[in-house]
């Protein structure tokens, strides 16, 4: 794993656990995610490296974790995201956010956590 190890996995889904229902947009920043678990920022470890610790997320648990973890500047999942759930990468080729699988993959995140923005 290199920069990170796999108790910074686990840390990373219980993190997400508490503070997903405490956002109203119910996703959160990669730079809050990898602080809130003691690793460094998303610049200093590089899109590529996030992009591996976001597939160990994703592989972790049967919950799709990985679709409330969002670039803040852009509003959506990185590169990695769309890569590891076999879908085309909008920010990388300029193609429509695939907004039916990301919403369907929150809700799940959002009905495992209670947050107020899962269908009911």
């Amino acid at each position: 794993m290199g920069w990170y190890e796999q108790q910074h996995v686990d840390d990373a889904i219980a993190w997400l656990a508490r503070h997903v229902p405490d956002r109203p947009e119910g996703t959160v920043g990669y730079a809050d995610l990898l602080a809130g678990v003691g690793l460094p920022g998303p610049a200093e470890v590089g899109v590529g490296q996030l992009a591996l610790f976001m597939g160990d997320i994703h592989r972790a648990q049967s919950v799709p974790w990985d679709s409330v973890v969002v670039n803040k500047a852009t509003g959506v999942p990185g590169h990695g995201y769309w890569t590891i759930n076999d879908r085309r990468d909008p920010m990388r080729d300029g193609s429509q956010v695939d907004m039916d699988f990301w919403t369907a993959q929150q809700q799940q995140v959002w009905a495992h956590v209670g947050h107020p923005n899962a269908r009911r």
